[in-house]
């Protein structure tokens, strides 16, 4: 549940293996409301409205099963939401949503209509837009994922050389992955290190593998120590989380300008990580602090409900101290605006909470599309880009929230 340390709700609801199920079935309904918005660019406020209504529907139906006791769990759940998040009709200043839980118990917070879980309303323009929005927590507040162990003594994403460091990771046939290279490309205050596979297809033999890069952030795409470690680790590639059997299966698969598909599978990082972070300890006397991670693919934030794998867990266990990635497949298109809005933010002075919560609005305020919702934070959301050393100015743009 929420973390508040003053003042806990606890709810009574259904074991765990129960809640994985339910969630595999609400998983079924998103991918269907998904798949509606994702029929055009600049959807129409109606188009809009309707799928919002569907997904606050299949929220009440999974908190139904959930709680024990749903119809006094909606009440308690509902006011003490609102208590906590006072500002959340109007994201000034945006409220933090922790839950603190263990990164298998996964529950759908974002998606669910807890500040108002009986709303069943109509939207005709772009009001009516933002007041459904905002009855899910994705568009009301940020919510921050954290493991009960984890700690993020480091909330500086370190722009002392007067730019951010992003390490590009990619596949090449998409249309988005292009844009959001050429968009990294064109900013004076990023420092692209990447793509990986590169664009020419000319890697040698002394490009480390992915697990190794991962491991260790002062390691260049080429072999060489880096000037500055890498802040941001940004995939934009193909993922799959289930194969055409039905069996699930977590592979990430890049490609560059050789046209080869290279295929890094969950697997292959649970085995390889461990040593390479030993060799990353080795070389530096210490573990590197790692960087934020932007899972800009598909489905890679869903869970195995058998095995509790997903392709988000690998980077949780590597200590990477922020985490982005998706509940549902995305168009890649759609994908590369919302990186740019986030970048934008982020560049400007926000944190990556606020960032990410912008990135959600900026897209339903520019395309009436709620599909930002998808987005989950995994992590510290107060993670900003500052200097260690030295000046450093955000590019100039609103510090408010959108909302």
């Amino acid at each position: 549940m929420p973390h508040h340390r003053r003042d806990a709700l606890r709810l009574d609801i259904v074991a765990e293996d129960v809640i994985r199920q339910l969630h595999l079935r609400f998983n079924q309904n998103l991918e269907r409301i998904r798949h509606r918005w994702s029929s055009a660019e600049v959807l129409d406020y109606r188009q809009a409205g309707d799928g919002l209504i569907q997904l606050a529907a299949s929220g009440r139906q999974f908190l139904w099963k959930v709680f024990r006791d749903p119809l006094a769990s909606y009440e308690k759940l509902q006011e003490r939401l609102r208590a906590w998040c006072p500002t959340w009709r109007t994201g000034a200043p945006v409220p933090v949503f922790q839950v603190i839980a263990d990164s298998a118990a996964y529950f759908p917070w974002e998606v669910l209509p807890l500040f108002d879980v009986y709303w069943k309303g109509s939207v005709q323009d772009a009001a009516s837009l933002f007041d459904a929005c905002r009855v899910f927590p994705a568009f009301s507040a940020v919510v921050e994922r954290q493991s009960p162990t984890q700690v993020v003594p480091d909330q500086t994403l370190d722009v002392s050389s007067g730019a951010l460091p992003v390490r590009f990771i990619w596949h090449n046939e998409y249309k988005g992955a292009w844009r959001e290279l050429n968009f990294l490309k064109g900013r004076s205050d990023v420092r692209l290190e990447g793509p990986y596979p590169d664009e020419e297809g000319s890697a040698s033999s002394s490009a480390p593998p992915l697990w190794d890069q991962l491991a260790d952030p002062w390691l260049g795409v080429d072999g060489r120590r880096l000037e500055h470690p890498d802040q941001v680790l940004h995939l934009s590639c193909h993922a799959v989380a289930q194969d055409a059997s039905g069996s699930t299966t977590f592979e990430l698969h890049l490609q560059g300008g050789d046209g080869k598909t290279l295929v890094v599978s969950h697997d292959d990082l649970d085995a390889e990580l461990p040593i390479s972070d030993h060799r990353a300890r080795t070389a530096h006397g210490r573990r590197p602090s790692r960087p934020m991670v932007l899972l800009n693919a598909c489905e890679t934030a869903i869970y195995d409900p058998k095995t509790l794998g997903s392709l988000l867990a690998p980077f949780d266990k590597n200590y990477n101290r922020a985490i982005i990635a998706t509940a549902a497949r995305l168009p890649d298109r759609l994908a590369a605006r919302f990186s740019a809005h986030f970048y934008r933010a982020l560049l400007s002075g926000a944190s990556v909470g606020e960032s990410l919560y912008r990135a959600k609005w900026r897209l339903v305020e520019k395309e009436a599309n709620p599909l930002g919702l998808l987005y989950i934070l995994h992590g510290s959301s107060r993670l900003q880009a500052a200097p260690t050393t030295g000046p450093w100015t955000p590019v100039s743009g609103s510090s408010s929230p959108a909302h």
